[in-house]
């Protein structure tokens, strides 16, 4: 699992992109194993995968705080 920062998330469009070590990195409502809404700079956990458009994120979780 991979760990980043969210850049931005639109809750209307419903994606953004995370900053990681590999650049910017897209991110969909989708991917996400629970619901819920990130927050600019939220630290989330996830898989990176090659997409159609470049890198995206798969499998993506809240990073517990404790």
């Amino acid at each position: 699992m991979s760990e980043g920062r969210v850049r931005w998330f639109s809750k209307s469009k419903r994606y953004g992109f995370v900053i990681t070590d590999l650049g910017d990195v897209f991110i969909h409502y989708s991917a996400f194993k629970e619901h819920f809404i990130p927050k600019k700079n939220e630290l989330i956990s996830f898989n990176i995968i090659e997409g159609e458009k470049g890198l995206k994120a798969e499998e993506i979780e809240r990073i517990k705080k404790g």
